[in-house]
């Protein structure tokens, strides 16, 4: 009946697409073959009579997908009443089966689909900043401040497989004379010129890092 309710639906310019799960186990097995499902629309009783909840509390607190915004319906209100079930569980919708219509479903689904455009684009937005706070805006490369973590995580990697780790510490000769000289312009050039060198001599599992002035770490 949902399918059939919402089979012309349109977001964005495409249609959507619907998998089924008879159960909170074929649940799970959907979501992992499918890790960007944008909404699940659950219903509370399936295996047993808290199946769906058990499945938004896996969703969320297990998987900790944050991102997937979650439908919770019931034809029986009384096993998770609408106002415990939105006050303890993570979940954006409550749909009673029995006071839902077509229209209620689209809209619902459309409230769903718009969250998590948002959500995304939040996302994104933080991976973006979080990017950016650990980049050399001059070189491209890994600024001081990832280096302590990185340098953990090489460490850590290295003693899980009994390697040894190489570390290399350069620095620009006669930095300041091309600055005193030809300005500060060129003098980024520089910098640019020896990080892109420092990256095309390194392996893709190598870390490099401006880690100020003219000193760089890789």
């Amino acid at each position: 009946v949902t399918r059939l309710a919402l089979r012309e639906m349109q977001f964005a310019g495409r249609g959507v697409e619907f998998h089924s799960a008879m159960s909170a186990a074929e649940a799970r097995q959907v979501l992992a073959n499918i890790p960007d499902l944008a909404v699940a629309w659950i219903d509370v009783v399936m295996e047993h009579d808290q199946a769906g909840l058990e499945l938004v509390n896996y969703i969320r607190n297990v998987e900790n997908n944050s991102a997937i915004r979650l439908v919770l319906q019931t034809g029986q209100p009384g096993l998770a009443p609408e106002r415990e079930a939105l006050s303890k569980y993570d979940i954006n919708a409550y749909l009673d089966k029995a006071s839902t219509d077509a229209n209620r479903l689209y809209a619902t689904l459309l409230t769903a689909l718009r969250s998590y455009n948002e959500v995304l684009q939040l996302q994104n937005a933080m991976r973006y900043l979080e990017q950016l706070a650990i980049t050399d805006q001059r070189t491209g490369l890994q600024n001081s401040k990832s280096l302590p973590v990185a340098s953990a995580r090489a460490l850590r990697a290295a003693q899980r497989r009994h390697e040894p780790v190489t570390v290399v510490f350069m620095d620009v000769d006669d930095f300041k004379r091309v600055n005193d000289e030809k300005g500060h312009l060129a003098g980024d050039e520089v910098l640019r010129a020896v990080g892109a060198a420092i990256l095309s001599n390194s392996r893709a599992e190598d870390s490099c890092f401006r880690y100020g002035g003219d000193e760089f770490v890789t």
